[in-house]
């Protein structure tokens, strides 16, 4: 095959030669045919001319180079001897025979630069290349016509032998492709085999390699797993670590990880008891089911359960304390508070951080105990998810749940000593008011809190309480009678500015009533002390039950904000202000209704301690007895005060008028005797043992100035404050026996409210009638009645003189009057007491001058004596809104006694005691009508 194509290519190569040369010799081929045939010599010819510029412009010969194109070129001479063409073929340079890459023009060229140069020596130089070109040619040509057959006969041969080659190779491609797929096959075969066999191995490899990884990759995953608090995961996972370790023991590495993995496991253990303690700090329900599940697959239930109570005690031990330290820091010691004990941190804490260091305290502990029954909380309802899917009728309780609810109490113990710790290492009646009764509140909640949900009465703090409360309202009590009594020494009864229709119920401390729906619930009596040392029945935490101590602190502020906001009318649905009447529904003046009350300031200072000593007593019923004793001490001394400064300086004994009622009387000495120290010893000792001097009127308020009544604005400040406190009390009267159970009702609040209380509106007679006795100029009208003629004997139709200075005297006095009524509101009974009051001092001393005229009194006098009567009724009439005018009869049955006959008149005077004796004598002296053994009689009947 090779031999062929080695022969076909130099077949190819001689005739490319040839073929090169008939270009060569092209010219003398045509030279030798245009002899033969003049058509051809014609167009060589053309061709030379063309071939001649071409020449000239190809080689870019010089101007003076280029000649005239020769149309006809000069002939050879005709004597000249042809030359052969095997000596023109031999001529032909070697170089023309080189192959690719000769280029004959510059061949020329070359040797005409060397060669002299003319016309001659270029035609002659192209003469001969063209005789070669046809030399050339015309062997060419006839090399062609001699080898054509022999060519025809090759070429198909070559063909021939291409159709038969072109078979073969098409059956050796058939064949080779049919052996390269049996080969590929073969070794896709083989190939499979092996792969197949290093995938075995390969797994088999992979699995111990991987099972080696996830052993040590174990570690961490464990780590992982304990750190995001999956205990049952990590421990499930250490077992089967371990487990699966014990296959691959053989390889070294794997049995220092089944020792790891060991001691991984115990410290599973340490990990699930740091994390079960921190739930007694803040309890997770989700992760605390996952704690849960760690100790159950340890089979460990009832030993976290016993771990779980005393980490809650130690939590709530480390709690207090941190409570402790945090406030006695503040405080300089002699030893670290680090080193004190817990009783010895009690007793550093700073009085004026008390309150909320028992609030702190409370609120942590609480909120221990809050943990403590979400813990029991979940296993209660764990067990009864586990009793609803065994389809049991028992309650089931497992062991967490047992242990948990039978320590419920214990941990309340540990609970309520921390908290009573406190109570009892300080001196409670130090602090304020509102502070200690803060805390008052905030025991109570954590009693009630204990009680209900821990079954734990609290004993311990129920009693250090009691004797706390009951030190702190006896010193509390004494000095609220000192300052009682400062505020009325002080005190100027000027009208303190209150709203209209001002209640107690207005005031801050009393607003705690109105969040009660009905008043307070009876009082329960006192602790049984033989439930202090077992567990009572409990009721299980709500979920979302809040911490008491944070109550308490919701309910402070909003107790704050409604003190701050502008409440000024209770509300109409409140229960106690349904049950009895407002302090203006019994005024008898409907105008005085939206007017404010007359109100001093220690009567709105004695208010606010009746509403203190009632919120003490509702949040510690114990001292119900000494709070109740309190209120009436308090209201009693002001009573008194009151009655003091402004009822002990009247005249209406000079008129035979009794200056203080005989129930008031009664009351005063009642007072006098239990409550004030005039140094005389007392056989009534009242339950607190309180007894304070007599108060001292304050210079500032002048009871002798005319000008100004005698001081009449102040004491209607003064009075009508009493009454309005009196009311207060009786508004509160349900609120108060409430507080107290049924049988300890107390006779001395009975006898308060039945007699003191009433008596408050008895003090207008007193201290009204004290102004009315000095309210006019009564001597000089007496002088003026006295003096008048009544021996007259012609009936008179003037009235007498002493009635125009009477009504005149009451018209001056009702100008004062009016000018003192612009600085108080003063109410229709006030204004009748106190006109009653004057009328019937006016008309005693009226009777008084009829007396003090003598023996000289005619009929017409007497009759003058009723028209100047007539006259002053009338007047005073239109100067007083009295109707009638009280007391007229007092003067008209004196003056008409006169004309009793002598029988008549001696039984009128036995039933007429409102007269004194010698008023009658005179009656007698001048009714001349009386014999003068019947005068005699009934002068000495008289005397006796």
């Amino acid at each position: 095959m090779e031999l062929i194509k080695k022969s076909i290519s130099n077949t190819l190569q001689t005739l490319q030669s040839e073929t090169r040369s008939v270009f060569f010799h092209g010219d003398s081929s045509a030279e030798q045919s245009a002899s033969t045939h003049p058509t051809a010599s014609t167009s060589s010819t053309t061709e030379y001319s063309a071939n001649s510029v071409a020449f000239q412009q190809q080689v870019g010969a010089p101007e003076k180079w280029k000649m005239p194109v020769f149309q006809k070129p000069s002939r050879a001479p005709r004597g000249a001897p042809p030359v052969g063409d095997e000596t023109v073929l031999r001529s032909i340079p070697e170089d023309y025979f080189r192959g690719e890459g000769f280029d004959a023009v510059a061949f020329e060229l070359q040797k005409m630069l060397h060669d002299e140069f003319s016309i001659e020596y270029v035609e002659r130089e192209r003469l001969r290349l063209k005789r070669q070109l046809q030399v050339v040619s015309k062997k060419v040509s006839a090399l062609i016509v001699a080898n054509a057959p022999s060519y025809s006969a090759q070429m198909e041969r070559i063909s021939q032998m291409r159709s038969e080659v072109g078979a073969v190779v098409e059956i050796v491609s058939a064949i080779r492709e049919d052996l390269h797929g049996v080969k590929m096959q073969c070794n896709n075969g083989l190939e499979i085999l092996a792969n197949d066999r290093k995938k075995c191995l390969l797994q088999r490899l992979r699995r111990t390699l991987l099972a080696v990884k996830t052993l040590y990759e174990t570690e961490y995953r464990l780590k992982e797993l304990i750190q995001n608090g999956e205990f049952p995961a990590a421990i499930h996972l250490c077992i089967e670590a371990k487990n699966a370790a014990r296959a691959y023991s053989h390889f070294s590495c794997i049995s220092e990880l089944s020792e790891k993995l060991t001691k991984i496991m115990k410290g599973i253990e340490g990990d699930l008891d740091d994390a079960l303690a921190s739930m007694a700090t803040v309890f997770d329900a989700d992760r605390y089911a996952l704690i849960c599940g760690g100790y159950r697959s340890l089979d460990k239930e009832l030993e976290m359960a016993l771990k779980l109570v005393e980490f809650f005690r130690a939590t709530m031990e480390s709690s207090a304390r941190s409570v402790l330290l945090e406030r006695v820091r503040s405080k300089p010691l002699i030893s670290p508070p680090e080193t004190l004990s817990y009783e010895q941190l009690c007793e550093n804490v700073p009085v004026d951080v008390m309150l909320e260091t028992v609030r702190e305290l409370g609120f942590v502990v609480c909120k221990v105990l809050c943990g403590f029954h979400a813990v029991l909380r979940h296993h209660v309802d764990e067990d009864e998810r586990i009793a609803c899917g065994s389809l049991s009728e028992e309650d089931f309780q497992g062991v967490v749940q047992r242990t948990l609810s039978g320590n419920l109490y214990s941990v309340s113990k540990t609970a309520s000593a921390k908290f009573n710790t406190l109570l009892c290492c300080h001196d409670l009646s130090l602090l304020k008011f509102d502070q200690f009764l803060d805390i008052v509140e905030m025991a109570n909640g954590f009693k009630k809190f204990g009680r209900e949900h821990f079954g734990n009465a609290c004993g311990e703090v129920s009693i250090s309480l009691e004797k706390q409360t009951v030190l702190y309202f006896g010193r509390y009590h004494r000095e609220r009678m000192e300052e009682l009594r400062m505020f009325l020494e002080n005190e100027a009864f000027a009208l303190c500015p209150v709203p209209m229709q001002f209640t107690l119920f207005d005031l801050q401390e009393f607003f705690f009533l109105k969040e009660a729906s009905a008043g307070f619930d009876a009082v329960d009596g006192a602790q049984n002390l033989d439930d202090l040392g077992e567990q009572l029945d409990f009721v299980l935490l709500a979920a979302d039950a809040p911490n008491p101590f944070v109550e308490a602190a919701k309910t402070r502020l909003n107790g704050v904000r409604k003190q701050t906001s502008s409440d000024d009318s209770v509300d109409d649905d409140s229960p106690l202000q349904t049950e009895v009447l407002s302090p203006t529904s019994d005024v008898d003046d409907p105008k005085m209704a939206h007017v404010m009350p007359n109100l001093c300031n220690t009567a709105l200072n004695l208010l606010k301690f009746f509403g203190r000593y009632i919120r003490m007593t509702s949040v510690f019923h114990s001292v119900a007895d000494e709070a109740t004793v309190g209120i009436t001490q308090l209201f009693s001394y002001f009573f008194y005060s009151v009655f003091v400064f402004f009822g002990s300086d009247s005249a209406l004994r000079a008129f035979d008028i009794q200056e203080c009622p005989g129930k008031l009387r009664g009351v005063v000495e009642e007072i006098r005797a239990t409550l004030i120290d005039d140094g005389q010893a007392s056989p009534t000792v009242l339950p607190l043992g309180v007894r304070l001097p007599r108060c001292q009127l304050s210079p500032v308020v002048d009871l002798s100035s005319a000008e100004d009544c005698f001081a009449l604005s102040e004491r209607v400040v003064a009075v009508e404050s009493v009454v309005f406190v009196a009311k207060q009390l009786d508004l509160i009267r349900p609120v108060v026996e409430s507080l107290l159970a049924s049988d300890r009702k107390s006779a001395l609040l009975e006898r308060f409210y039945n007699d003191i209380v009433p008596s408050a509106v008895y003090l207008r007679d007193c201290v009204y009638g004290a102004v009315a006795s000095r309210a006019l100029r009564f001597h000089d009208f007496v002088h003026l009645v006295a003096t008048t003629h009544w021996d007259v004997n012609e009936l008179q139709s003037q009235h007498s003189a002493y009635v125009d200075f009477l009504l005149e005297d009451m018209r001056s006095f009702a100008l004062r009057f009016e000018r003192a009524a612009v600085l108080v509101h003063v109410s229709r009974p006030v204004r009748t007491v106190l006109w009653e009051n004057v009328i019937q001092c006016a008309f005693k001393a009226l009777v008084q001058g009829y007396v003090e005229a003598g023996r000289k009194c005619s009929n017409e006098g007497r009759a003058l004596m009723q028209l100047d009567l007539q006259q002053l009724v009338m007047k005073m009439e239109t100067m007083v809104d009295l109707r009638p005018i009280p007391y007229r009869a007092y003067v008209e049955n004196y003056i008409k006694a006169y004309y009793l006959p002598e029988s008549s008149l001696e039984q009128w005077i036995a039933q007429h005691k409102e007269y004194t004796g010698s008023q009658m004598i005179a009656l007698l002296n001048v009714a001349t009508h009386v014999s003068k053994k019947a005068r005699t009689r009934i002068i000495s009947a008289l005397d006796d």
